[in-house]
């Protein structure tokens, strides 16, 4: 219990994070009944199986089985607003300093709701939560891979009308399987010309030939997961002198067998062969996992310590989608932290 409540007290940052898989089993039964949503139970321990993977999910697929039910609770601006605001408060508590939350907006649309309202909404309760906890927080806006043309460029459109009003980049995630189509290269060959930082979930469950395409087709700045990308020793090789930063995500990766164990994860290696490595939690309310717990688990079954936090969180302050300025700052307070020294 110590070695966890000293943890807990290390400041970290977190650049990937998923809005809708971060929500409270109990909010998502409180906005589903508010809202009149087909629940599959009416009380939070009935609920719980339909919210968070299983202990033995061992898949991908498994993984994404439930995020159907949590966008169905979020479309409307009070639900969005509290899924932020309370993503806010739970990082805060663990002494998350900055974080980029994501969210593909046009999933949540619903009669008289747009993907621009929820975006609004999204920021509101960002706002409201530095306000009251401290936590500086980002909006990643995302699309999936089995996005239309017409979509994609709207999506491109809405991050660049909320840019600098807390929107810091784009995404692309979903089933790697899908190919990307000439409607995310356009979409993305925009934002990248507009100047709008782009990171791409790729070699999670793909080939390393998803991070090349990500790099060179998409004009990826980071990468999401990237585990598989020791795959390719050429690759890997590039992205460490590119320093190209990797959002690695423990308990996840185990869950959709991304790697088959926690001492599998090729992160510890990453970090040794002087790529730039960051943690993060993914889903926390989907994978039932927290930041403190991430950093047991590497420190558990991959041996990291204080050393290796503290590059990644220096690490993740540096790629930060902030501004120059934002961003030292923010590595200024990870070095200055009193909680390195007790």
């Amino acid at each position: 219990r110590q070695d966890l409540d000293r943890l807990r007290r290390l400041p970290k940052v977190d650049l990937h994070c998923h809005l809708d898989g971060s929500l409270r089993v109990r909010t998502v039964l409180e906005l589903g009944l508010a809202s009149g949503a087909r629940l599959p139970a009416r009380d939070v321990d009935g609920l719980r199986p339909y919210c968070q993977v299983p202990p033995d999910c061992r898949g991908l697929a498994g993984f994404l089985a439930v995020f159907p039910l949590l966008t169905a609770v979020l479309r409307n601006r009070q639900a969005v607003r509290r899924a932020a605001l309370e993503l806010g408060e739970d990082a805060a508590a663990h002494r998350v300093i900055y974080l980029e939350a994501r969210f593909a907006p046009y999933l949540f649309e619903a009669e008289g709701f747009t993907a621009a309202d929820a975006v609004e909404a999204a920021l509101a309760g960002m706002a409201e939560a530095r306000r009251r906890h401290g936590i500086q927080m980002g909006l990643i806006v995302d699309m999936l891979r089995d996005i239309g043309p017409e979509r994609a460029e709207e999506m491109v459109d809405l991050a660049l009308e909320w840019r600098g009003r807390g929107v810091s980049g784009l995404d692309v995630a979903g089933d790697e399987s899908l190919p990307l189509t000439q409607a995310h290269r356009r979409a993305f060959r925009r934002a990248r010309e507009a100047g709008l930082p782009v990171t791409v979930h790729a070699g999670e469950c793909g080939p390393p030939a998803n991070i090349r395409e990500a790099l060179d087709e998409l004009g990826a700045r980071r990468i999401g997961h990237g585990v598989r990308l020791g795959e390719d020793p050429g690759l890997l090789a590039e992205v460490a002198r590119r320093e190209v930063p990797l959002e690695m995500c423990l308990t996840s990766n185990v869950q959709t067998c991304a790697v088959p164990s926690y001492e599998a994860h090729p992160m510890r290696r990453y970090l040794e062969a002087g790529l730039e490595v960051t943690i993060n939690t993914d889903d926390p309310g989907v994978s039932a996992t927290d930041w403190t717990r991430e950093y047991a688990l590497a420190s558990r079954h991959l041996g990291l310590g204080d050393e290796a936090f503290r590059r990644m969180a220096l690490t993740a302050a540096r790629h930060a989608f902030l501004g120059e300025a934002e961003r030292e700052a923010l590595a200024r307070r990870i070095r200055e932290d009193e909680a390195w020294r007790s």
